[in-house]
């Protein structure tokens, strides 16, 4: 019975991974027909909940009350899961403003009586002031004689009936809500969170918990810290033969105007970058500003398009690009349909324009018309004689047009200048290349330090401290100032995720290797490998306005929740590595086995956390708090795994197999982690040869 639980719940793993595999392959009715939705796989939940909770109270911790309750958290999921699986019904409801249903369809197709009248009143669309993004949709109802609001992350309750705004029609004027009737199996679901969330703290602070009981471990006994600070600045020069361009001083009064630019007003500035690096990679062409590349395009046509741009994947077979959208880019940067520079206010809606903009009201007043339609024109004639004073104070009267007719709809000077100083920060594919190269190399030089029982020369410490709080403290202000400008935690794309992470890396290389000096190269590699994603993934990331539904705290909180449990597990991961290239030399590999174990606590832990915040965040804006996706699974799966290796106790009759001489064709490292005792080494037959592996060395 003591094994039972693991043997089943390694069966739900695969389960789990072949129900992915089979929703890839032939759709997702299939996958919930066959696998998430099927009675024989909720048998198998309810199978590991009953042998699991009898494991645990016929176990040696039954008196251990906190690790009782994380346990018994758990099966309160699995009951509130269960709940809403037998009990609950959900679907769609589509409604035009003044029409009244009392019903609403399932998935199915099937229709279901609500014991109450919804009538809309008004559906309404929030814009971002002075744009077309949509900020909110918001659904007025009136549930038989209450008045009840619905919009994005706000739920509308009404007896037991909770209603989700899904969509809208797209003429704007009707709206698609989620009806959920589930009155027991969210509150026993969300009990159970909070008992968990609870349990699991008590289980680190706890003092007798094995936890504490690794982090007194004398093998783990050292400490450093440095905190220094290292500025390194970039420049160039345009060689002779280069394009012409703006002079400096102009483009920097170019620079400061706005634009409506990614949906969202935005400095001049930022349209030429994420211009500069569509058509070339980099922000810095022949050693002019992205401005001056920009308006180059604008003004000096003739010389730049012959300019060589980046290679694109269409190609003929001569090399010339066919049908490259870089090439259209540049031409609407170049005739100026691209660039909305003029704010026009017409029957109280304020909107952009280009200079040739086909949709410019004509019954605007007259003057006005003309500065929008012919500004750029005269603008072009002083740039064609070279009147720089006069381009200036064009460009100044520009900006002064701007801030009269766009008033309250522009950002605030904070977030302007702001958004400035971000764009002369945000290049971070040379501290990527600094941090991976110096790990690699520490990693070795670690590596070799403890075979030989030597310490680590304290110059060198100091140098990677250096370069890591360098690092850190660059990405912390590039954060904080995509934070101000964009008015949201910078964690609502794959950019600022990866970003993110970097600066976990770089956290934990301060925070962690301050008391084991082995952990350095591991902070430097994470947060180096994060940052070339980050770079590679989009060599310029938009700071975009977020859509109704990532207004929400609790992504927030999910994504760095989650990315601190994924730094964690990726240190785990290398302290496996390392032991692996040290399993000749016992004592360092001891080191390293209750290292692994340390880490392996609030990785686990956080991961558990990361995942059931983000349910809640989904229950709370879609109206399902899991719904089986392949990314909710898989990160199910990799709790499920890591989640073994706290049990030693119950996993020793996989260290026995081990040494009766079971080969394992398998990936060591994982079976490492999974199956040995307590012992700090275990010796197992892999390929005929012996070796030493720790406890802790664990890779997925």
């Amino acid at each position: 019975m003591k094994r039972l639980p693991f043997v089943l719940l390694l069966l739900m793993v695969f389960v789990l991974a072949l129900c992915t595999i089979v929703e890839k392959w032939f759709g997702t009715a299939i996958a919930h027909s066959l696998g998430y939705g099927s009675v024989p796989f909720v048998m198998l939940w309810l199978a590991i909940a009953v042998t699991a909770g009898i494991a645990i109270f016929r176990s040696q911790y039954a008196h251990r009350w906190h690790i009782v309750l994380l346990h018994v958290s758990l099966l309160i999921i699995l009951l509130g899961a269960g709940i809403t699986w037998a009990t609950a019904t959900s679907g769609r409801m589509e409604l035009s403003e003044g029409d009244t249903t009392e019903s609403f369809v399932d998935e199915n197709g099937n229709g279901h009586t609500i014991p109450f009248a919804v009538k809309l009143l008004n559906f309404d669309i929030e814009y971002y002031p002075g744009t077309n993004t949509p900020m909110d949709y918001v659904s007025h109802l009136l549930l038989e004689d209450k008045e009840v609001t619905v919009s994005m992350n706000n739920i509308g309750k009404y007896k037991g009936y909770r209603f989700y705004q899904m969509g809208y029609d797209s003429g704007g004027g009707g709206t698609v809500l989620s009806v959920t009737h589930d009155p027991w199996g969210i509150m026993v679901t969300y009990v159970g969170y909070m008992m968990l969330g609870l349990s699991m703290m008590l289980v680190l602070v706890d003092k007798r918990s094995r936890f504490r009981a690794l982090l007194r471990h004398p093998a783990l006994r050292s400490a450093t810290w440095i905190v220094l600070l290292l500025v390194s600045l970039w420049t160039g020069k345009a060689s002779a033969s280069a394009p012409r361009v703006l002079p400096d001083t102009v483009s920097q009064h170019f620079a400061r105007l706005y634009i409506m630019h990614n949906g969202r007003v935005a400095p001049f500035e930022t349209f030429a970058r994420d211009f500069a690096m569509s058509l070339y990679g980099k922000d810095n062409v022949m050693g002019y500003s992205a401005t001056q590349v920009t308006t180059g395009w604008m003004f000096y046509y003739d010389d730049w398009k012959n300019c060589p741009m980046k290679r694109g994947r269409a190609q003929s077979s001569r090399g010339t690009d066919v049908d490259d959208p870089r090439n259209e880019l540049a031409m609407m940067v170049a005739t100026g349909s691209l660039v909305k520079l003029f704010p026009v206010k017409w029957h109280g809606q304020l909107q952009w324009y280009s200079q040739i903009d086909g949709a410019l009201p004509a019954d605007i007043d007259e003057g006005q018309w003309v500065f929008v339609r012919k500004g750029l024109d005269y603008l072009n004639e002083l740039v064609v004689k070279n009147d720089w004073p006069g381009a200036i104070s064009f460009i100044d009267k520009l900006r002064k047009y701007q801030v009269e007719e766009a008033g309250a709809d522009l950002p605030s000077d904070v977030q302007f200048q702001s958004e400035l100083l971000y764009n002369r920060l945000d290049n971070y594919r040379p501290w990527a290349i600094a941090l991976l190269v110096a790990g690699v190399l520490m990693f070795v030089f670690t590596a070799q330090c403890l075979a030989g029982r030597r310490p680590l020369p304290r110059w060198l410490c100091w140098m990677v401290y250096i370069l890591g709080v360098a690092a850190w403290i660059h990405v912390t202000v590039a954060l904080a100032l995509r934070w101000i400008v964009g008015g949201h935690l910078p964690m609502s794309n794959g950019f600022e995720v990866m970003l993110f992470m970097g600066w976990m890396g770089l956290l934990s290389l301060g925070v962690l290797a301050c008391r084991k000096s082995v952990l350095m190269p591991f902070g430097l590699l994470l947060a180096g490998f994060a940052l070339l994603v980050a770079t590679m993934g989009n060599n310029n990331p938009r700071i975009g306005l977020l859509t109704p539904v990532l207004q929400s705290p609790l992504l927030c909180l999910h994504v760095a929740v989650i990315m601190m449990a994924y730094s964690l597990l990726v240190f785990l991961l290398l302290n496996g590595v390392m032991a692996l290239f040290l399993r000749k030399h016992g004592k360092a590999v001891e080191q390293l086995h209750i290292l692994g174990q340390v880490l392996l606590y609030p990785s686990v832990f956080l991961l558990a956390a990361g995942i059931f915040v983000g349910a809640v965040w989904a229950g709370i804006s879609w109206g399902s708090y899991w719904s089986w996706d392949p990314k909710e699974t898989w990160a199910l799966i990799t709790l499920l795994v890591y989640s073994l290796p706290l049990h030693v106790q119950s996993l020793r009759i996989f260290s026995r197999l081990l040494r009766g001489g079971l080969s394992v064709r398998v990936n060591h490292l994982f079976w490492g982690q999974l199956f040995v005792g307590r012992h700090a080494q275990l010796r197992v037959r892999l390929s005929g040869r012996m070796g030493v592996f720790p406890h802790a060395a664990h890779a997925s």
